[in-house]
């Protein structure tokens, strides 16, 4: 797991050295992830690996990847972000794009769920980390809440409302 995620900033949190470390490395990685991508393309994908074996089972899932969404978000799987659940594919599922979409931010609502919470579909999930001090000779590790990004697989003619999304396969009728 990569240690590029953001801090999962909440009310009566302890702040701690850490904490402001870990923003630092969230920032610099998504510019870092932008600057890169910007010399390939806007949005899409740098790299993409489906799971093989999974895939002779009839099941679309994802080993790896890395790239930015439309909307801006770079993204890495398995390092910032876990990889979505399989989408099964059935004779039902239809023809079309399949897609790894991520919920879009929602404007002054909720975009967070905490480790300690079922995932409600927010952007985020918390997740307890250690993180070491970068300073030499600075505190032992502490652990804290930061945010990955929760993408899920949309199946073909389900509706990409309230996400951004990239087409990952394209599944013949």
């Amino acid at each position: 797991m990569s240690n590029a995620n953001r801090v999962l900033w909440s009310e009566g949190l302890f702040l701690r050295t850490q904490h402001f470390q870990q923003q630092d490395r969230f920032f610099e990685a998504t510019v870092r992830g932008a600057l890169q991508a910007g010399q390939l393309h806007t949005f899409g994908f740098q790299q993409l690996t489906l799971d093989q074996a999974l895939l002779e089972a009839g099941q679309i899932s994802i080993l790896s990847a890395r790239g930015i969404f439309p909307d801006g978000t770079p993204f890495s799987i398995p390092d910032m972000m876990d990889a979505p659940r399989p989408l099964p594919v059935t004779p039902d599922t239809g023809a079309g794009p399949v897609l790894i979409a991520l919920p879009l931010e929602p404007p002054g609502g909720v975009g967070f769920d905490p480790a300690h919470a079922a995932a409600s579909g927010a952007r985020y999930h918390g997740r307890i980390v250690s993180v070491r001090d970068a300073v030499q000779g600075g505190s032992d590790p502490e652990e804290i809440e930061i945010a990955r990004p929760q993408a899920l697989l949309l199946a073909p003619g389900k509706s990409v409302g309230g996400y951004t999304a990239l087409p990952i396969a394209d599944l013949k009728g």
